[in-house]
């Protein structure tokens, strides 16, 4: 008979415990898991919506007013103790609103940290001083390392207008890109591919160091006008696209309406401009958009540039592995992680204001195809129409901003046109009495159209007999060329009236914030003009509506009437296109959501164009650096491509 052995009940029991125990375990680490993924999918949609709160409050400032934008940059609002409390609106915005009260801590320093979103630019520390939107954060040496605020895209050269001044003055557009801008042969020949033209020297072409003299057969400004070649601009040669998920529809258009004053959609030009270019040209070598070329970066460019084998990065910008022998997949190179940099191996990307030239920077800080413009006042009113047909609605639109002998000239330039070679000794002043009484009879066509605003300027028009005497009379022009007048006349012709109807304006440089090496891109002037604009334009002026217009630089006696006439239809105080990097933030262990994109305020209700996502290349940005604070490493080794949103 077969003994019962002890302890086995106690044996089955354990095991039993084990089982139970080790699956609870699993159950709990399952869920545990779950809930960690639930709590960073909640966060990676936190840091979505505040990057798209960032975007909306781009696209909200693009539609604002030149005249509101000017004062929030340069008034402030005063604190407790008296100073200036101003703070750039894209710098650090807050998303949590009354955080201390909110969580019952003494103050908000000790509340945790809290959604936010910051705006990016690609301005340098000359321009940061002299613009509060685009502060500079500052490294622990000293050194600024990010920059708050957005770019406008005015600030630029359209290469649009490369094209326009190429048919007009052949052999400009090259000496603009190899003599002014002293770009390499291969960057020259890509640009004048993208936009149609030889890239073989023109035979206009200067070699001198001065832009080619004009054609006898130069054609009239009517606008930048061209099409693009035949070939398609999405070609395989087009830049790396590293977005993976876009930006909120609700927010977002997938091109931008065509210009009336264009032939090409600029959407479909600055695809094919990437193009040609090349991303490492055209960004500079930094391939995860935070302003820096890091060292994995700085191996890349010189690999690419030296013909060295490189992955492709198109389709899984996560996907690059280090070879066995320590070196990255595109060259040689240091043993570094993705994205990481610090301030001793990473080289920071400047922009135009600084001193630095287009042949030593991003091309994208000097090249636009957005560069677009309402046509309306300084302060968001509509313009009046010069060339508006009926005599009444002109007259009664002019007399609610004009005194009478003004509108009453312009309609006796419309009835009649301009008259030549008259006799000085008959000529009265618009304002004399013997003219007082004229004005146009109903059913009188208004049938001469202002080609220019400038042309009333000193212009002499003849009111045949019959029409106030028996004899003509020659009326002498109200807008005079020089004199106290001149500021008064500026802001009346170019910002008060209009001479086309069109709500846009595109391709135009402004005054501003373009630099100089931008400025001197525009035939009718030279460099020693354009720096004394620059100079003029950080003075402060004792009436701020003389500079309401560009035609402050003609008030103010730095060009005269001719150099005027050649350069203000290419100039424009400011542009309502800007552009920039968003990103939605919390600290340095949450998510991230960062993209680039084109602001464009232009046509009314503001869009968004180009949107890229650049959080799966890293975090960019340590979260000290995105609220302005000094830090003293870029960004953390360890959190280089952790906490990014999917």
């Amino acid at each position: 008979m077969n003994r019962i052995r002890r302890g086995t009940a106690l044996i089955v029991v354990l095991v039993v415990v084990v089982i139970l125990a080790l699956a609870a375990y699993g159950f709990l680490f399952v869920m545990r898991s779950e809930n960690e993924a639930s709590r960073f999918e909640l966060d990676a949609d936190q840091a979505r919506a505040a990057a798209m709160s960032g975007a909306e409050s781009v696209l909200a400032w693009v539609e604002l007013p030149r005249a509101t934008r000017l004062a929030a940059r340069t008034e402030g609002t005063s604190g407790a103790s008296g100073g200036d409390t101003r703070r750039a609106p894209f710098q650090a915005m807050d998303l949590e609103t009354d955080v201390a009260q909110q969580r019952g801590v003494a103050s908000e320093l000790d509340a945790e940290p809290t959604w936010s979103f910051s705006v990016l630019a690609a301005r340098g520390e000359q321009q940061a001083s002299r613009d509060p939107l685009a502060t500079v954060s500052l490294g622990a040496t000293g050194a600024p390392t990010i920059r708050f605020g957005i770019d406008d895209e005015a600030a630029k050269l359209d290469v649009r207008l490369l094209a326009q001044w190429e048919e007009q003055k052949p052999g400009h557009a090259r000496w603009v890109l190899e003599e002014l801008w002293e770009l390499a042969p291969d960057d020259v020949a890509a640009i004048l591919r993208a936009i149609g033209l030889d890239a073989a020297p023109a035979s206009g072409a200067s070699r001198s160091g001065q832009p080619p003299e004009p054609t006898a057969s130069a054609p009239v400004d009517t606008g930048p006008s061209f099409s693009l070649p035949t070939d398609d601009a999405s070609s395989a040669n087009d830049p790396p696209d590293p977005s993976v998920d876009g930006v909120a529809p609700a927010v977002i258009v997938a091109d931008q309406s065509k210009s009336p004053s264009t032939a090409v959609d600029p959407s479909t030009l600055s695809r094919r401009l990437q193009a040609e270019i090349g991303a490492e040209r055209w960004w500079g070598g930094d391939w995860d958009r935070n302003g820096r070329v890091e060292t994995w970066e700085a191996s890349r460019f010189a690999a690419a540039a030296a013909g060295m084998r490189r992955s492709d990065t198109s389709a899984d910008p996560n996907a690059m592995e280090q070879s066995t022998d320590g070196t990255t997949p595109w060259g040689t190179g240091p043993d570094v992680a993705v994205g990481v940099t610090n301030e001793r191996d990473s080289l920071l990307i400047e922009s135009p204001a600084d001193a630095l030239s287009p042949r030593d920077q991003p091309l994208r800080n000097w090249l636009t195809c957005y560069a677009a413009e309402r046509n309306e006042r300084f302060d968001g009113r509509a313009r009046v129409w010069l060339n508006e047909p009926d005599a009444e609605r002109l007259a009664g639109a002019l007399r609610e901003e004009w005194p009478d002998e003004w509108v009453r000239f312009v309609l006796a330039y419309r009835r009649f046109g301009p008259s030549e070679n008259v006799d000085e000794s008959t000529v009265v002043p618009a304002t004399d009495p013997s003219v007082a009484a004229w004005q146009p009879k109903p059913g009188d066509e208004l049938s001469v159209e202002i080609a220019d605003p400038l042309d009333l300027i000193d212009a002499r028009v003849t009111i045949p007999a019959n029409e106030l005497s028996d004899e003509a009379v020659v009326m002498a022009s109200p807008f005079p060329a020089e004199g106290v007048e001149l500021p008064r006349v500026a802001r009346a012709l170019f910002d008060e009236t209009c001479v086309d109807q069109s709500p846009v304006r595109s391709a135009r440089i402004s005054l501003g914030t373009a630099p100089a090496l931008v400025l001197e891109a525009i035939p009718g002037w030279d460099s020693v003009t354009v720096q004394r604009i620059i100079e003029a334009r950080e003075r402060s002026v004792g009436d701020p509506q003389s500079r309401q217009s560009v035609g402050w630089i003609w008030s103010e006696g730095l060009v005269d009437l001719t150099t005027m006439k050649a350069v203000h239809s290419y100039l424009t105080l400011e542009g309502d296109v800007a552009s920039g990097q968003v990103v939605g933030f919390r600290d340095d262990q949450s998510p991230v959501y960062r993209f680039t994109a084109v602001f464009d305020g232009s046509r009314g209700g503001a869009v968004l164009l180009e949107p890229q996502t650049w959080h799966s290349w890293g975090r960019g940005f340590t979260a000290q650096e995105l609220r302005g604070q000094a830090t003293e490493s870029p960004l953390n080794q360890n959190s280089s491509l952790s906490g990014t949103a999917p």
